[in-house]
């Protein structure tokens, strides 16, 4: 089985905000992220981790970048915040990400752009 490099850093922009077309970084490199190796579905029913009301207690946490360990993959720039073991050694397929954040004026909001990075071996 091929080894799986998953560089995640994930950042999310809303466009819109007090300023007429102003950017607003809702969370970026470093933050805090709940997240799960997927050796099975990420919850049963399998939709039921992306309600805003899952208990994900159990998951993880751990700052962003979350990943593999990329030292000497070429193209990697990125170093991984959170280690996580490789795909062959931790016998999953995935990762499952969860990331809490507050829109105070939902109203405000004209666009969203999430940006992510991944190195999948």
């Amino acid at each position: 089985m091929k080894a799986m490099y998953l560089v995640s850093t994930l950042f999310f922009i809303l466009l819109g905000g007090a300023a007429q077309g102003a950017n607003i970084t809702v969370f970026d490199y470093n933050t805090s992220w709940k997240y799960v190796l997927g050796t099975s579905e990420a919850s049963v029913p399998a939709s039921a981790w992306r309600a805003v009301v899952f208990n994900d207690a159990a998951w993880s946490t751990g700052p962003a970048p979350i990943g593999s360990d990329t030292a000497g993959t070429p193209g990697t720039t990125l170093p991984i915040a959170t280690t996580t073991p490789t795909s062959s050694v931790g016998n999953f397929l995935s990762i499952y990400f969860r990331k809490t954040f507050v829109i105070t004026n939902l109203g405000d909001i004209t666009s969203a752009s999430l940006a992510i990075n991944v190195d999948d071996g």
